[in-house]
């Protein structure tokens, strides 16, 4: 939690953007694996589980607001977005898809840094890993969230697809060779 405080004083300091980073660990915690969703799940729910954190968070959703846009802008690069229009619920497909939040966070988003070591990622940061034989190999195929450290130091993330709690960053590693990329939120 020490990590959690620190970006709070930074944060209180007049540095940094105006994230909850708490609401978003809570958040992700609750949701991991024992209580359902206030969303409908799709089939590969992990980045939209991540969306939602960052959004309990007060990460602003972008693109349009009204029902007939988000018909046909769901699928730009450039929006980010869950809307319940009419009890229809649609969502970006940068909301849902790991490859796509990738792409909408580095040229649209402006509100992570991208991070060149898997050991810098804090508590509330994205980590996403391509998956053999899931996707693209040189692109995302798994979004996850740190919610926690272990003993050693070292970030435990929590996602869904797979609903999981707190998995030692070691073991996500040992059974994949990624790439891997880390997003400071």
């Amino acid at each position: 939690m020490s990590c959690i405080r620190e970006r709070r004083s930074i944060q209180e300091n007049g540095e940094g953007p105006p994230y909850d980073y708490q609401a978003m660990v809570d958040f992700a915690l609750y949701y991991a694996t024992d209580h359902p969703v206030p969303y409908t799940r799709d089939a590969n729910d992990c980045t939209t589980f991540v969306s939602w954190a960052l959004w309990t968070g007060r990460y602003a959703e972008a693109g349009s607001e009204d029902y007939p846009a988000v018909l046909w802008n769901h699928d730009d690069y450039d929006v980010w977005y869950w809307r319940c229009n009419d009890c229809t619920p649609i969502h970006s497909y940068t909301w849902g898809g790991a490859t796509n939040w990738n792409i909408y966070e580095y040229n649209y988003g402006g509100r992570v840094t991208f991070l060149q070591y898997l050991e810098d990622l804090l508590i509330s940061d994205v980590m996403q890993m391509e998956i053999d034989g899931y996707g693209s190999p040189d692109s995302p195929d798994h979004t996850m969230m740190v919610t926690g450290r272990g003993s050693d130091g070292w970030p435990l993330l929590s996602y869904h697809s797979v609903d999981t709690e707190n998995k030692p960053l070691w073991d996500i590693i040992s059974q994949n060779d990624g790439p891997y990329w880390a997003a400071r939120t």
